[in-house]
């Protein structure tokens, strides 16, 4: 289905996903153009490669991370979005907020799109303290002590990204949850600042 959604446009879709040519060893080598008129091309491509495959069912495009996206990503952006307005297609764009500024260039595209009502933010607060309870849960799969919860509640201040990195820390010796054989440390992630955690680790009945 993929194979056939890239069609004739493969060799230049795969100038922007390179491991498409390892799943599809036929796609041949792309056009050789001008910079500015190879640009317009892999534009071009994409757009007819988006429109192809969601001609059979809708599609959601999530782009993360826009505030790290180099300009060539963000002119892409700008140009697709009015093309797909109307195709059954739903763009998701992510970025911090606090990473853009006025003079960002992700400021510029967002305020084109905002004025040709092509788009619409949608701010996203910081986890609750139950937020982080059922985040924590939902990783695991079994529910977080209250005491670690809390410590990882105010240690990462709700931020869903803190609160992952501090679970996937917690877990990384295999038997973390459940042993008291090693100790974690929970890094105050704001504040530079690390804890002994043992006494939170997960598991019933176990002691120093």
């Amino acid at each position: 289905m993929l194979r056939e959604a890239l069609g004739d446009v493969a060799p230049e879709i795969a100038r922007i996903a390179p491991a498409l040519r390892r799943a599809f060893p036929d796609i041949p080598p792309p056009v050789e153009l001008p910079p500015e008129l190879g640009r317009r091309y892999v534009w071009n491509s994409f757009s007819e490669f988006i429109g192809r495959a969601a001609r059979d069912e809708p599609l959601m495009l999530v782009l993360e991370d826009l505030h790290w996206a180099d300009e060539s990503t963000l002119l892409l952006t700008d140009y697709l979005t009015p093309l797909l307005s109307d195709m059954p297609v739903l763009v998701l764009g992510t970025y911090r907020d606090v990473e853009v500024d006025l003079h960002h260039p992700l400021a510029r595209v967002i305020g084109q799109l905002s004025r040709r009502r092509l788009m619409e933010r949608v701010s996203l607060g910081r986890l609750s303290y139950d937020g982080v309870r059922a985040m924590l849960r939902a990783l695991a799969g079994q529910p977080a002590p209250e005491q670690l919860t809390r410590v990882i509640d105010r240690e990462t201040e709700g931020n869903p990204f803190f609160v992952e990195e501090v679970y996937l820390h917690l877990v990384e010796p295999e038997s973390c949850w459940t042993s008291m054989a090693a100790y974690v440390l929970i890094c105050g992630w704001t504040r530079c600042r690390c804890r002994r955690a043992s006494d939170w680790c997960w598991g019933n009945g176990w002691t120093d």
